[in-house]
């Protein structure tokens, strides 16, 4: 049995897949119906979709590109961006969605956590909170993709929602710089509930022992870089068996081997 969870997250504007910078700065990366199937077939577990300007613009794109994924993609969906009531996540679960993740909805209207607990069950709902670091070490919740402050701090917030009947928490660090400058800690949300972000000497040693006890279970390289540039469509299949020729008997060679297997099965 698998003791760790794959999760992929796809970052969406429109029709495409983008990268941001701190949640700004968009970069279209590539077609979220090509890196889902990708991660789906590398045997990823559960798919998390959110679309970064649905709250900003009022609107959901979601739903039809939800309908695509479901008809070659069967693992759990989680969907965000732009959820604003019982109605919306009706729509998304309808559409084929597992779960829902809200961010500015239920800042606004807390209930509105209540409400889709009742109607759905805990286990369809997902908090979604970007945050930043301000004064004090002080972590606070933002809202429209992380662009908006609400003042809210992060573990009360937490906790609160926990309260309200959510079943799971996303926590995104925007000001990710604080890892290079070492300002980050620990905090215990309580019995069951833990947010750790590395940035001493002794937690970057011990995520390293993380990510090696899952490359050795799961037998994958976390972050591969020749992968990571398959899929963003920087090199092709034939570059990335060149590579892999040119490699030493190894375990980074044997895992090649896999991804290159799985692209080819995939066709």
């Amino acid at each position: 049995m698998r003791n760790i969870r794959v999760i992929a997250r796809l970052d969406v504007k429109g029709p495409d897949v983008i990268n941001t910078i701190q949640l700004e700065g968009l970069r279209k990366v590539g077609s979220p119906n090509k890196l889902a199937k990708n991660y789906y077939n590398q045997g990823a577990d559960e798919l998390l979709i959110i679309d970064q300007v649905a709250s900003l613009y009022q609107r959901n794109h979601l739903i039809e590109l939800i309908k695509v994924f479901t008809k070659e993609i069967f693992i759990p969906i989680t969907v965000g961006g732009g959820i604003k009531s019982v109605d919306d996540a009706r729509l998304l679960l309808r559409s084929g969605a597992d779960k829902v993740a809200i961010n500015t909805a239920a800042v606004s209207d807390p209930n509105l956590i209540n409400q889709l607990a009742k109607e759905f069950g805990k286990q369809c709902v997902v908090i979604s909170i970007p945050c930043k670091m301000v004064e004090n070490k002080r972590w606070e919740v933002c809202t429209n993709g992380g662009r908006d402050k609400t003042g809210l701090d992060v573990f009360e917030w937490a906790k609160k929602c926990v309260d309200l009947g959510v079943g799971e928490i996303l926590i995104t660090s925007i000001n990710k710089e604080y890892l290079r400058q070492g300002q980050l800690s620990a905090h215990t949300l309580g019995r069951g509930y833990t947010w750790l972000d590395a940035g001493t000497s002794e937690s970057l040693l011990e995520a390293s022992q993380f990510i090696s006890t899952i490359q050795n279970r799961q037998g994958f390289i976390v972050a591969c870089l020749e992968e990571i540039a398959f899929n963003s469509g920087w090199i092709t299949i034939n570059y990335l068996i060149e590579i892999y020729n040119s490699l030493g008997e190894n375990e980074y060679k044997a895992s090649l081997a896999r991804l290159i297997k799985s692209i080819e099965t995939a066709g």
